[in-house]
């Protein structure tokens, strides 16, 4: 039995089509899922089109039975829309996964999905412990937005109304802490360099800010903490950054 076929299972969930669920108790940094993509979808859309039409019987069979919510393109066009997941931050290509297409969403979730340029792989981490039969879940959109503005960004892009636990909680005291940590980024980049002092002791506020909801995205506030550090000198405190961010790699990317 494989590591993969250990971690998790899919199952059936009414209204929400397919999704995984923990086979056992998942600790914290461990890789539920590595694959290599079953679709690359790139800006040429025409050649993304050619590559599926030329999928083995299996594969093709996999890819057609993924989740269509865009009706007004053409049906391979709408499982790409649909599923397609970022080669990287800022990259325009993407790729299509055989299982961790059929994770679903959280604005609260437990693991992270990213793509290894190196092994050609998608690979899902927990973000959290999760308990066996909790069902594994990941974020579609950028999550450190107000509740009213991640709504509104799931339904234009994937047409449905999100019922997580942060989305079905009163959201004044989440949208207020994600405000004040988009206050404070902005504060970090703006003293970053005239006052490297002050850019650490934002970085900590926001740090402080994520733990009170659930300690998600702080992999990029570690880098900044560390390039801070480094930038004046503090070795010390850069090294400090630098072995939580590669706490935080491990999970994140």
């Amino acid at each position: 039995m494989t590591l993969h076929e250990i971690t998790y299972t899919i199952k059936d969930i009414q209204g929400k089509g397919k999704g995984l669920f923990a086979a056992r108790d998942i600790k914290r940094g461990e890789c539920i899922l590595s694959e290599a993509p079953l679709v690359y979808v790139t800006s040429n859309l025409q050649e993304a089109l050619k590559s599926i039409f030329v999928l083995s019987k299996k594969n093709a069979k996999y890819f057609y039975a993924l989740c269509n919510v865009h009706h007004d393109i053409s049906f391979e066009f709408g499982i790409m829309k649909t599923n397609s997941f970022p080669l990287g931050q800022g990259s325009t290509d993407a790729a299509i996964f055989r299982v961790s297409s059929r994770i679903n969403h959280s604005c609260d979730p437990n693991v992270h999905q990213s793509w290894n340029p190196k092994t050609k792989k998608g690979h899902v981490h927990a973000s959290k412990n999760i308990k066996k039969g909790d069902e594994i879940l990941k974020n579609y959109i950028p999550i450190l937005q107000i509740q009213e503005d991640r709504k509104r960004l799931l339904q234009e892009n994937f047409k449905f109304d999100c019922r997580c636990s942060a989305c079905t909680k009163p959201s004044s005291e989440r949208d207020l802490i994600i405000t004040k940590v988009n206050i404070c980024t902005g504060l970090v980049k703006e003293s970053a360099e005239s006052d490297p002092a002050t850019a650490i002791q934002y970085v900590r506020e926001v740090l402080g800010l994520l733990d009170k909801i659930g300690g998600i995205c702080k992999t990029s506030y570690y880098y900044d903490g560390y390039q801070i550090s480094a930038m004046c000198s503090d070795y010390s405190l850069a090294q400090e950054w630098a072995n939580l961010l590669l706490e935080s790699y491990q999970i994140d990317e």
